[in-house]
């Protein structure tokens, strides 16, 4: 049980180093249900673990992938890099396939919050470190998962650079998605605490596409005196 605490601590400090890097912008917020000291055991180097993406189409899915290759190779441990290309079922796939080879920890992005849950749990139940990254699972601490490591809010970022003033506009991921409505709920909790900022523009579903957001954000500016876009 000491070591699979570890592993688990372990685990959610990379990411969180790895997904600072995708990020630099944001700040990062690490949530753990195992407890215990890091300092209790060390790496044996052994360790064979998963990193499940909901994609890797974007320069912060990109910056994710090397920021864990990085920490992965710097920690001595086997890292496998999948990608779900935006598939539940993919992903539900990848995680019983990572489980049946044994591998000791997987790190993911759900795709779909809900949906990933129960496949998270079998994966956990089965002995397998699972950490949630970048979106949690709905009612995660009760799936099994060890951690989860995702942004902060990073309204509260832009609010503080502001000086709580200005005229904003946000850019969303797929807007059926769990993880986005939530985000955009937390933005909107940290804007109504300043009156002085504005959100001039309905927010922008761009599925994470980096191409799509980059047209929009050219035509925001062409059309709108903004101060910062939060994506």
């Amino acid at each position: 049980m000491k070591k699979k605490k570890f592993l688990a601590l372990l685990l959610t400090g990379a990411m969180a180093l790895a997904a600072l890097t995708g990020c630099s912008s944001g700040t990062e917020t690490t949530e753990e249900s195992t407890g215990g000291d890091a300092s209790a055991e060390s790496g044996d180097g052994a360790y064979k673990i998963a990193l499940i993406q909901q994609h890797q189409t974007n320069a912060f899915q990109i910056g994710v992938t090397e920021g864990a290759q990085a920490k992965a190779d710097e920690l001595g441990v086997e890292l496998n890099i999948l990608s779900a290309d935006q598939d539940a079922a993919k992903q539900i796939s990848q995680i019983e396939q990572c489980v049946s080879e044994g591998y000791d920890a997987i790190l993911f992005e759900p795709v779909d919050p809900d949906g990933l849950r129960d496949a998270a749990k079998a994966a956990a139940d089965a002995g397998v470190i699972m950490i949630n990254i970048v979106s949690a699972c709905t009612d995660w601490e009760s799936a099994g998962i060890s951690a989860v490591s995702c942004g902060d809010n990073e309204m509260q970022h832009v609010a503080d650079l502001l000086g709580g003033k200005g005229n904003i506009a946000i850019l969303t991921g797929p807007s059926s998605t769990t993880d986005t409505t939530a985000r955009l709920e937390g933005y909107r909790n940290i804007l109504a605490n300043y009156p002085d900022m504005t959100e001039v523009i309905a927010p922008a579903d761009c599925a994470w596409d980096t191409a799509k957001a980059q047209s929009t954000v050219e035509s925001w500016l062409s059309a709108y005196d903004l101060d910062a876009i939060v994506c």
